[in-house]
């Protein structure tokens, strides 16, 4: 393969994704927290520490005063941010102007913040720009952000840990973004962050602790529910008795405001070990906006839809529930005490269906609407607590199925014992008697069964580079719902082989003469239902030759920006491609005194291998890496070439 220097008009910065073929749909962003080895240009290819940008100090808040307004005014949810309103746009940043691209940059600051976030509206950025919002000290990240990620011209970000953030968007012209922040959220002490890291009590396990070892389905199903008010809660994603992949998640009722384009719902948000650390998980997704299909307060029950769809990459799997109203032996809850990491709390004891009406918690209480458990941290096997944050989290029996979602209850530490209730899910079932009032016209429309069974997404295994040798691409179907399945491929003219076909099970390859990006596409239906569909991208035919622009980074030589003299000239022979143990790099072309240095990157957009070489033949050594697809990029006096590489 050749790698040949040419102009491009236009630079994909998540360039990387784009070149991997990675689909990205809006709303759906990445937070990172980097480790000590990894560095910051590793996302960011233009980050330059050094650079000098306008910072905006943003309104005090006086966070006793909000907290103590709170409680004056008895509101239940658990608030770990404040929102504040401001006013910043394009002109209150820096931009500097390239070779042909142009860089937006900005520092906000919030005194005494222990985490900010923020919220745009009225934003447009380049089709082709890219937004990273980070704190170089706590190395939280949030971002690739693009165009895509905007609804509405509007993106609310993740919290960034620490008392300043740094905005920086990359335009791949000289089109100015438009940048409006209207609203920041101020973390506040204890309960913002670390994201509300270790915030929790101290007796409440982690998901991935041994008492987590059989709930792997439900845990993925579990989100960190952000309100636009600086609240949170707790929520989960729940099949349907048609698998549709519809995304519905059932919280609390009490948790939901107005604004839920505002919402923030976060998934993964959970430690990969038992043990408390002093570090926060690496990596999670983040959802925003949601709508409201159905609310009811008897049960303080809320069916949100995520205004996204959910896909496999992400991890998020439908858990089951059980309508039945049968009682379980012992109770189960999955949640986010005070917006920490993931958690696991149970009760060894039958959850009682409350009948007294006279108690004053529940508010306006029903006989019969909720159920009552007694949570007692290692007492009769009993273990973790529920706290303000667990708002929302489903409550599962024995069977694996949510059977209620938690109201709330007296205040409870790891050593006091106190009665939590929560909404029956066979209450909510027909709730007020209309489809905005009651579960049954979302999760039961088609056969309203009693009980559906936790569901992990679909997803297709298969090459991501198509030749013109045959290829074989599985669908992987775990859903509980018996489903007719049929196939397609998009653009059909990339293809050689049929364009569609039916089951799980799709034999592909590629047209010699024509090569692009495509899309294998399974639709799964049933009678009564509405058809879901799972895309696949792939990349048909030789893979694509691109140049982006340059950037000052540590591998730079000679003056930022600048082109080679005599670069058409300028070629690189990459071999074998596909590769098992190692590529060859022969570079060709090239003027006296040039310095070429070389990097690997990963799909997800992370550098794996660097190196520099005076000599313009050499091997990297790829033995080590897992199969998957990267990308070799070259820096040739500080112009940037890229080639796929697969790694077989």
């Amino acid at each position: 393969m050749k790698i040949e220097n040419r102009t491009l008009k236009y630079f994909i910065l998540v360039g990387l994704i784009a070149l991997t073929n990675i689909s990205e749909s809006f709303g759906q962003v990445i937070t990172r927290v980097l480790p000590p080895e990894d560095k910051i240009e590793n996302y960011i290819p233009w980050y330059n520490p050094d650079e000098e940008i306008p910072i905006v100090n943003a309104p005090y808040v006086d966070v006793e005063a909000v907290l103590q307004e709170d409680r004056q005014t008895g509101k239940e949810m658990q608030k770990i941010g404040i929102k504040q309103d401001i006013d910043i746009v394009t002109e209150d940043g820096k931009i500097s102007r390239k070779d042909n691209f142009i860089i937006w940059s900005l520092e906000i600051e919030s005194f005494g913040a222990k985490a900010i976030g923020l919220k745009f509206e009225n934003t447009e950025i380049h089709e082709d720009g890219i937004m990273y919002i980070y704190n170089e000290k706590s190395r939280f990240l949030v971002g690739p952000v693009s165009s895509r990620d905007l609804y509405d011209k509007k993106f609310r970000s993740d919290y960034v840990k620490g008392s300043k953030v740094h905005i920086t968007i990359f335009i791949p012209s000289y089109e100015e973004p438009k940048i409006q922040i209207s609203s920041f959220y101020h973390g506040i002490d204890d309960q913002s962050f670390n994201t509300a890291f270790g915030t929790s009590a101290d007796c409440n396990r982690n998901v991935a602790c041994e008492e987590g070892n059989d709930w792997g389905c439900q845990i993925e199903s579990i989100c960190r529910v952000l309100a636009d008010n600086g609240g949170t809660c707790t929520g989960a994603v729940v099949n349907n008795d048609c698998c549709d992949l519809s995304a519905y998640v059932l919280t609390a009722n009490h948790c939901i405001r107005e604004n839920l384009d505002d919402y923030l719902f976060g998934f993964n948000w959970q430690s990969p070990e038992c043990a408390n650390g002093s570090n926060p998980p690496t990596g999670w997704v983040t959802y925003m906006g949601a709508e409201l299909r159905s609310s009811w307060g008897g049960t303080d029950f809320s069916l949100l839809e995520l205004i996204q769809n959910i896909r496999p990459v992400d991890r998020v799997s439908f858990t089951g529930w059980d309508r039945s109203g049968n009682a379980s032996q012992t109770t189960t809850v999955l949640h986010h005490p005070r917006g920490d990491i993931k958690k696991i709390t149970f009760d060894n004891e039958v959850a009682v269906i409350e009948n007294d009406e006279t108690l004053n918690y529940p508010p306006n209480i029903v006989a019969g609407r909720y159920v009552r458990v007694e949570i007692s941290n290692g007492v009769d096997g009993d273990y973790g607590i529920l706290e303000g944050g667990s708002s929302g989290a489903p409550y599962f029996g024995d069977s694996g199925r949510v059977f209620a979602q938690h109201r709330g209850g007296p205040i409870l530490t790891c050593t006091n014992i106190e009665n939590k209730w929560a909404g029956r899910v066979n209450a909510s079932w027909e709730g007020n008697g209309t489809p905005d009032s009651r579960l049954r016209d979302w999760l039961g429309a088609s056969t309203n069964p009693n009980t559906m069974d936790c569901m992990e997404h679909p997803f297709i295994q298969g090459p991501e580079v198509l030749c013109t040798d045959p290829q074989t691409y599985t669908l992987i179907n775990n859903m509980p719902c018996a489903k007719t399945v049929t196939w397609r491929v998009e653009p059909a003219n990339l293809f050689a082989s049929p364009g569609s076909g039916n089951g799980v099970t799709a034999s592909l390859w590629g047209n010699a003469t024509s090569s692009g990006p495509a899309t294998l596409i399974y639709t799964l239906s049933a009678e009564g239902c509405n058809d879901a569909e799972v895309e696949y991208d792939l990349f048909v035919g030789r893979p694509c030759t691109f140049e982006l622009h340059s950037f000052p980074t540590e591998i730079c030589v000679g003056e930022q920006g600048e082109t080679l003299s005599g670069a058409a000239k300028f070629k690189a022979d990459v071999f074998p491609n596909p590769a098992n143990e190692f590529i060859e790099v022969a570079c060709s072309g090239y003027m006296s005194g040039t310095r070429i240095a070389a990097s690997l990157i990963s799909i997800d957009g992370k550098v794996v291998k660097m190196i520099e070489e005076p000599s313009h033949h050499f091997k990297v050594n790829m033995a080590d890496l897992p199969s998957d697809l990267y990308v070799l990029q070259l820096n040739v006096n500080g112009t940037i070439l890229h080639e796929k590489i697969v790694k077989l």
